[in-house]
């Protein structure tokens, strides 16, 4: 079964879309290590 695609061909298809990133969820984009770093530390100053 392929659900919810229509064939086995279908799915690689979606898959590789999403692998070389054609897909993709809309939102902010994701922090790397050193913007969330930053941001701890510019949290942990507003706290003192």
């Amino acid at each position: 079964m392929h659900r919810p695609f229509c064939s086995k061909r279908c799915k690689l298809l979606d898959l590789g879309a999403w692998a070389d990133e054609s897909h993709r969820i809309a939102g902010e984009p994701a922090m790397d290590e050193t913007e969330i770093d930053e941001m701890i530390m510019r949290a942990e100053r507003g706290q003192e």
